[in-house]
């Protein structure tokens, strides 16, 4: 089987003179504390770095020239595939450096250089979901109080002397007790009042009043 003409993207590279890779493992050094000599951590290789120098010549030549620096203006990665590209396994790679030069006394011929690098995608984006945002419980369901005191034969009675006190039971079964404060003549107003069974008492410093 013929080695395989290195191929630059769509671009065969018919006069090759060299071809040479370079790769690297990752290694990382790490002391033990309180204790003597180090241990490596791998982390893996390096993109692998290939340079490769080859000619071009013909009528053709300078068509060629051009849709090399198109692929190196591009910045992006292209395929690349030869006998020793296909051993060490890189398949997609950047145009890292170009350089060309005009062979003097042969018209239509240049030479040239490159350095490719392996191109290594990064890692695919991780979407992590948002948190559940707490759903707050509902309030329980509070009511007003409307407290009425009246006394009988005597329509000029002080009701700043009243005390109104609610007790009993709110439905959870907790016990409740609260004065009120929120009065305007002889009508007390309670507003946020819990579900349950209570008892209105009103009473004076010397009398009591029903309610």
């Amino acid at each position: 089987m013929s080695p395989l003409k290195p191929i630059l993207g769509d671009l065969e590279l018919a006069q090759v003179q060299r071809i040479e890779t370079e790769g690297d493992q990752l290694l990382v050094q790490h002391r033990v504390p309180a204790l003597e000599g180090d241990f490596l951590q791998g982390l893996g290789r390096r993109g692998s770095r290939i340079a490769l120098t080859g000619v071009l010549s013909g009528a053709e030549s300078r068509e060629g020239l051009k849709k090399l620096r198109e692929k190196f203006k591009a910045a992006a990665p292209v395929s690349f595939v030869s006998d020793i590209a296909s051993a060490t396994k890189v398949d997609q790679v950047l145009i890292e450096e170009m350089e060309v030069r005009d062979l003097a006394g042969k018209p239509e011929r240049f030479e040239y250089t490159f350095v490719l690098r392996e191109h290594t995608p990064p890692p695919a984006e991780q979407k992590e979901p948002p948190p559940p945002v707490p759903v707050p419980p509902e309030p329980p369901d509070q009511g007003i109080l409307v407290v009425e005191v009246e006394v009988e034969g005597d329509p000029g009675f002080d009701f700043s002397r009243v005390t109104v006190t609610v007790e009993g039971t709110q439905e959870d079964g907790t016990s409740f007790v609260r004065t009120l404060t929120q009065r305007q003549g002889n009508v007390w107003t309670e507003e946020g009042m819990p579900p349950g069974s209570f008892t209105v008492t009103a009473t004076t410093a010397d009398q009591e009043a029903g309610a």
